[in-house]
């Protein structure tokens, strides 16, 4: 497992490393910038001898792998892998971002209970998270309770 792990980290690593060329930070390369800031981050920290504090940094890389993996599950249409992946992200991180790609990912399963659950926990984490409600409304509207759509 922690071979399979470390492989992760140097195949996201060689993915997400190369130099912005542009000066306008895009959410993509606000995520490519968390990525980096967490390897570079991890690294300090193991190089100094501080591997408390590297293990810390070494989780969010793994939440971030794990949620990216999740996210290209979902893309290939690999619903039911995308939902152990993201179940596992969340043990890393629990954000608003990893519970909403749960729910698309149980909506794309047609399992419509636990999607609507996800998508609550994810307004509920950040109930300023937009895509968060849109999502919400979606499922919602999808299941017919029109009125429960009606203020996302």
């Amino acid at each position: 497992m922690n071979a399979k792990i470390l492989l992760l980290i140097l195949l996201l690593s060689a993915f997400n490393l190369p130099a912005q060329t542009s000066s306008q930070a895009t959410p993509a390369s606000q995520n490519q910038d968390e990525l980096v800031r967490h390897l570079s981050a991890a690294e300090t920290f193991q190089l100094s001898g501080d591997l408390i504090n590297a293990a810390v940094e070494n989780r969010k890389i793994l939440g971030i792998a794990l949620q990216r993996i999740g996210n290209i599950a979902i893309e290939e249409g690999k619903y039911r892998e995308a939902v152990e992946l993201l179940n596992e992200a969340l043990i890393y991180e629990d954000n608003a971002a990893n519970r909403l790609n749960l729910a698309i990912a149980y909506q794309r399963l047609n399992q419509i209970a636990e999607a609507t659950v996800e998508a609550r926990k994810a307004i509920t984490i950040d109930p300023d998270f937009i895509y968060g409600h849109y999502v919400l409304g979606n499922i919602l509207y999808t299941s017919e309770d029109f009125k429960g759509a009606l203020p996302h």
